[in-house]
């Protein structure tokens, strides 16, 4: 019975790797808090206005597209799924784009179970997990396959996990896909040692999954580093034969098996890989030209011991790059045991691992970090050119982790043995030195680079665990070097080189990882409220990063911008907007201009409402009022006193003054009354500690109001603001007056204007303005046209004037649904993005779908009642779909055929 159970010999890594997971994440994977920086959102509005002040400082790295990318898609893909309805389309932003038939973020990988399962905010912390665990457990594996011990082995996997790379870019796809290079490896290695044609099926399988965990830059990072480490090993394999011909020809013959398991790889993913690639090729991406060309800054290397080198922890930080592109971070014990694997090459039953991997380190240091010309040729290459080069640390710190192992497994093998050679010991002091000078030298050029104080002090924060454990790397070393063998504490040391790289990585991860109170994670406001209530098929925009653009679809809202990649039709009516509305070429954002607003363009968008920031002016007319006879009268908390207002006003602007600054959570409400005393609504404002000279309030324009009350309301009973009053009244010194296409709808915290000039996002066309020039078509559209005109690049036939009931019965995603009763032919104008993959069918026959309003979806319409239906699906997607069932039946057929046959032949 004792056989059959598992020996804490073999289960004693997974349970500390297990450990070290708990111990880096912590309170996060029990739901103390979501493992996320969400809380950045405290720092704009909606969320500003409630926010507690900790949330209002902006303490985290610059982790933003977490927040309007990678997390909400995920949320949005759990969701549908969740709910039976993997949808290929999502509406929520910049029009829809395309959505589940892709990668996306590892959509179609086990990293997404975590959010099939779990509550949205928990999600985050038992991903990062998974890929923790994966990431050690398949280094740990490899290191295992290639004859390291179990204790090296652990030391490995755990250095990889808490990389720089691995930590810096925690809730991207960047990680995710970086997780996987140990799997990939493992599988590679095992097809080089068994050459069986069953080994095959995991190196596709692993393949795969790189491909499709969502950052294609890595996967390509990692192939180009496997590609030569597997042609090495099965060269230096296959020496000892007839002469370099023979040698060539088993080399061939071997490696001829493993490549057809690339290629299976990415036939499994080619039901997502093929739609993706046909998308990429309608998106401009010149914008990514040259992107790989450039090095990272030499200094950047100070961070592969010291991860702090330039600052954490959103103090101050001075790094010549953000630390996201920078941060190479191993640690101090890694980057001792990795000489120490070169100094004691010797001592590795294979030895070529250990070369080809040091040789791989040196080579992408040198091609991160240098401009040598051997480097700049390497990154000029079609792939890397138009990718930053910074993301290959993600395999830097992979090769580093795996020599690290090889340092340890180095001294295992020399503690082992009763009698040490002195030149071996000589080896490893001089290893040591080396390894002590470049730490030390690496400590004393990040200090000078720090220029003040609190650099300084920074400085001193961050590097004092670091050099800790400096001392102890550099005592369990020498040890190591000269303890009698027949002792215990070389075997303690040991273990102490391996604590030393544990808690540097964690010690660096705790001080990078941000997280969010649970309530605030993707936290619904009062103006998310309002916008789910009222939306309905149309759209939102907001002013500048208010309503955080791209967050929406974690809600989900219907937003006109985002963060994505946008169809370059879309991104030009965006622009005709407002030119400057595209921040990068994947990020929208309009700003904060009354002509912005009130374009006609946003009417073709069906852009219903939008989002201010009550810090900026209102939107609307100012009109002086004279309050030079007035008097002072002081407003307390609690204490409402009558406001002078004028009906059909949307705002006030008091002249208030507070020497004595008020409390952070005070605010300030507008109460608006009927004839009888009772609200019809109220507006309000958060003053965040301080009171300004012109202190504006929006506040709904709405019927019924005769007066209204003016209130302060904050937890402090001591806050006082001092007003002007004309004849007991709060006297303006200015009235917020409309006279536009707006109307204020709602005002808690953060004003909501309803642009009533709006054309509906399924709209009716009785005619069309033939525009085959982009450049007079967006003119046109700038300009205005009715509402029942469109703009088309060719002609259309059979429009006719008259009206139409349009009732949506189904608005899914990929799926829409309509029923149209028309007096006479016209077209269905749907204002969602125009992309290859769209359909139409009327009654069931299919019908051509037509480009209007330069970016929009039209379908002509013949009288009468009739049945559309619109349907999207990615391009390529039924092409990919064969070449994955096929690859699959293939390599389940090559598997079975081959295992009875034994191995591939050894010849």
């Amino acid at each position: 019975m004792r056989g059959r159970l598992p020996s804490w010999d073999r289960w004693w890594p997974a349970l500390l790797i297990a450990v070290v997971i708990a111990l880096a994440i912590g309170g996060p994977l029990l739901g103390g808090a979501a493992f996320h920086g969400v809380g950045l959102t405290a720092n704009v509005y909606p969320w500003k206005a409630t926010a507690s002040l900790p949330e209002l400082l902006e303490r985290f790295p610059p982790i933003f597209d977490t927040i309007d990318g990678s997390t909400p898609a995920l949320i949005e893909f759990a969701r549908q799924a969740r709910e039976g309805d993997l949808s290929l389309w999502v509406p929520w932003e910049v029009g829809g784009r395309p959505h589940g038939g892709f990668p996306g973020i590892a959509y179609w990988t086990p990293w997404v179970l975590p959010w099939l399962v779990l509550p949205p905010w928990l999600a985050p912390a038992w991903t990062k997990a998974l890929e923790m665990a994966v990431a050690a457990g398949a280094t740990f594996a490899f290191c295992r396959r290639v004859g390291m011990g179990r204790l090296p082995a652990t030391t490995g996997g755990v250095a990889f996990a808490l990389s720089g790379f691995m930590t810096v870019w925690t809730n991207w796809p960047h990680t995710l896909t970086a997780a996987v290079i140990p799997v990939v490896f493992w599988a590679a290695e095992r097809a080089i040692q068994e050459r069986t044609w069953a080994s095959l099926g995991p190196l596709a399988l692993a393949g795969a999954w790189m491909f499709l965990s969502g950052f294609p830059a890595v996967a390509v990072f990692a192939v180009m580093t496997l590609v030569p480490y597997v042609v090495a090993r099965l060269w230096m394999d296959a020496s000892g034969g007839d002469g370099w011909r023979q040698q060539l020809t088993t080399t061939a013959r071997r490696l001829a098996p493993i490549a057809a398991g690339g290629v299976g790889a990415v036939g499994l993913s080619a039901f997502a890989l093929v739609p993706w690639a046909r998308r990429m090729q309608g998106i401009d991406l010149g914008y990514r030209e040259g992107l790989g060309q450039g090095s990272l800054p030499p200094s950047g290397l100070l961070t592969l011991p010291f991860g702090g080198a330039f600052g954490l922890d959103g103090g101050p930080y001075w790094g010549p790059r953000n630390i996201m592109e920078l941060n190479a971070f191993v640690g101090v014990g890694a980057v001792f045991l990795a000489i120490v694997a070169v100094a004691l090459l010797s001592r590795h039953p294979r030895r070529v691992v250990v070369v080809l991997f040091a040789l791989a380190a040196v080579t992408w240091t040198l091609v991160i970090f240098t401009d040598l010309p051997p480097a700049r040729l390497i990154r000029s290459a079609p792939l890397l050119s138009s990718n930053g080069i910074g993301r290959a640390r993600s395999v830097l710190g992979f090769v580093m982790a795996v020599l690290a192992a090889a340092g340890l497994d180095a001294l295992s093998r020399s503690v082992a043995d009763e009698v040490v050679r002195s030149r071996e010991r000589l080896r490893l002091l001089g290893g040591v030195v080396v390894a002590t000078v470049a730490v030390a030298a690496a400590a004393v050029a990040s200090r000078g680079r720090a220029a003040d104080a609190d650099q300084l002090g920074e400085w001193g924060s961050v590097m004092l665990v670091p050099g800790l454990l400096v001392l102890v790397a550099v005592g369990g070393l020498v040890v190591v070097a000269l303890a009698g063998r027949r002792t215990w504490i070389p075997r303690v040391a040991l273990v102490a080189l391996l604590a030393v790289v544990a808690v540097d990585g964690t010690s660096f991860a705790h001080r990078f990882w941000p997280t969010t109170s649970r309530d605030r994670f993707f936290e619904v406001t009062p103006t998310h409220e309002f916008l789910d209530d009222h939306l309905g098929l149309d759209r939102f925009a907001a002013a500048g990063n208010t309503m955080w653009p791209g967050s929406q679809v974690a809600y989900p809202l219907r937003g006109a911008t985002g963060h994505t990649f946008h169809a370059d039709a879309w991104s030009d009516l965006l622009a005709t907007a407002d030119p400057r509305v595209m921040r990068t070429p994947t990020h929208s954002v309009l700003a904060v201009d009354a002509a912005v607003v009130s374009s006609p363009v946003l009417d073709r968008l069906a852009v219903r409402y939008f989002v201010a920031n009550p810090e900026e002016p209102p939107l609307g007319d100012l009109v002086d009022a004279d309050v030079a006879s007035g008097s002072q009268v002081t407003l307390v908390p609690d204490r409402p006193l009558p406001l002078r207002w004028v009906e059909g006003d949307r705002g006030v602007v008091l002249a208030a003054a507070a020497p004595s600054g008020v409390s952070p959570e005070a605010v300030v409400e507008v109460e608006l009354l009927d004839e009888d005393g009772n609200r019809v609504d109220r507006g309000w404002r958060r003053l965040f500690g301080a009171v300004g000279n012109d202190l504006t309030i929006v506040v709904p324009e709405v019927d019924g109001v005769t007066r209204a009350t003016l209130t302060l309301r904050s937890p402090n009973p001591a806050d006082a603001i001092d007003l002007t009053a004309v004849d007991g009244d709060v006297a303006p010194s200015a009235r917020v007056v409309g006279g536009d296409d707006l109307r204020v709808v709602t005002s808690e915290g953060t004003p909501v204007y309803e642009r009533l000039s709006v054309r509906p996002r399924f709209s009716w066309a009785t005619s069309a303005e033939v525009l085959p020039d982009a450049g007079e078509r967006l003119a046109a559209l700038s300009a205005g046209l009715d509402d029942q005109v469109v703009a088309v690049e060719v002609p259309v036939e059979g429009l006719s004037a008259g009206d139409a009931a349009i009732d949506v019965t189904t608005d899914d995603g990929d799926t829409i649904d309509v029923e149209v009763d028309a007096e006479a032919a016209g077209m269905l104008v749907v204002a969602e993005s125009f992309e290859d993959g769209w359909s139409a069918t009327l009654d069931g026959e299919a019908v051509a779908l037509v480009r209007v309003d330069h970016a929009l979806m039209g379908v002509v319409v013949p009288e009468g009642r009739h049945d559309l239906a619109l349907r999207f699906e990615p391009p390529g997607r039924q092409v990919g779909m064969a070449v994955t069932g096929a690859t699959a039946v293939l390599l389940v057929a090559v598997a079975v055929a081959g295992r009875p046959r034994g191995a591939i032949s050894r010849r």
